[in-house]
């Protein structure tokens, strides 16, 4: 039987818990509602986000994140891009290279942080984005086929941009993918979340 104290401490732990869980879920509910803000505005963008979560997420889980991390990192991912809002569709669309004043307009990163000088969370998600980017079709050229997008990770992992041991972990579980990776990517490219498992 538990004593008073120890009853309202169980009772104090439970609306703690119950109180988080509610603001994660209202926070995700605001992500939500910008991601859709983005689809409306760049489709290609909004399921840009998805995969490279879905991706930095696979290579959290690939090399040993904690769940909190991997939940940190989801949420990181999915919100990459969502500065894009903000940019004219004129320059975000443009099929051509960008002109200066443009390039200033979409740079991102402007503290020219590389390889492992980034926080690990970050160095996972640049990752995935320019994977993403360079496997998927964008406005201004097609994809890159698989094979040859691990090539040029390969050649390039020790060029100072990247972890290099990350993006090594990264290229063993592409190469290591089974169907369900291809499914998941499937699903998320027809605005539906990969199944559980």
């Amino acid at each position: 039987m538990h004593s008073p104290a120890g009853q309202n401490l169980s009772d104090l732990v439970a609306s703690v818990s119950e109180l988080l869980k509610v603001q994660e879920d209202s926070y995700l509910k605001t992500i939500r509602t910008l991601i859709r803000a983005l689809e409306t505005k760049d489709r290609y963008t909004a399921q840009h986000s998805s995969r490279v979560a879905y991706f930095s997420h696979k290579l959290g889980e690939h090399i040993g994140l904690s769940e909190k991390m991997q939940r940190k990192l989801r949420y990181g991912a999915i919100m990459h891009d969502l500065g894009k809002i903000g940019v004219p569709d004129n320059i975000l669309n443009k099929p051509s290279g960008f002109e200066a004043d443009e390039y200033n307009t979409i740079k991102r990163h402007p503290d020219g942080l590389k390889g492992t000088e980034t926080p690990l969370l970050s160095r996972i998600v640049t990752i995935a984005d320019t994977w993403d980017a360079m496997v998927g079709d964008r406005v201004y050229r097609k994809a890159i086929p698989r094979d040859k997008a691990l090539e040029i990770l390969e050649r390039e992992q020790n060029m100072g941009q990247w972890d290099p041991e990350l993006l090594r972990s990264f290229m063993d579980m592409i190469r290591s993918g089974d169907e369900k990776l291809a499914k998941d990517i499937e699903a998320i490219n027809h605005g539906e979340e990969p199944a559980e498992g």
